[in-house]
């Protein structure tokens, strides 16, 4: 029952992260810079969480704040390509974008496992998906704001 309630923490807190972070991307038309500053806090949360591990009520807090961040960006994300791509090309689009996520899923899981090992520390793993979220957000701002923004 506890595991359950504290595992219930992260994702709390992104409920209210994406409804947030969703109005205020819409109203400010800034989905880019949303998207960039919600994959970065993300990284820097997730990465803090394995870093201050020895204290449960900073882990939970770090992990909290990695989730919301994430689960928020992954939100903002996909009005992005629909906001230029349209019929057709947003099928085309979507379906690409969508293969190389499933991609990704399926093969981020042994880089982790593999780094682990290769490594012997569990961390290191974390901070490799942490590398990669920064290196998303900064090739989001490569989309012209006047067609992902609109």
């Amino acid at each position: 029952m506890s595991i359950g309630l504290l595992s219930a923490i992260p994702y709390s807190a992104a409920i209210a992260a994406i409804v947030i972070t969703g109005i205020t991307a819409d109203r400010t038309r800034a989905r880019r810079l949303h998207f960039s500053v919600a994959m970065v806090l993300g990284a820097i949360g997730l990465s803090a969480s394995v870093f201050v591990r020895i204290n449960p009520i900073l882990a939970v807090f770090f992990l909290s704040l990695g989730a919301a961040a994430t689960l928020s960006g992954v939100s903002l994300f996909w009005g992005i390509p629909t906001a230029f791509l349209a019929g057709v090309s947003a099928a085309a689009g979507i379906a690409a974008i969508n293969s190389v996520g499933n991609l990704a899923g399926f093969l981020s899981p042994y880089m982790v496992g593999w780094l682990n090992d290769a490594t012997h520390r569990n961390e290191v793993g974390m901070y490799a998906v942490s590398v990669f979220m920064i290196i998303g957000a900064l090739l989001i701002r490569a989309i012209p704001g006047r067609l992902a923004d609109r």
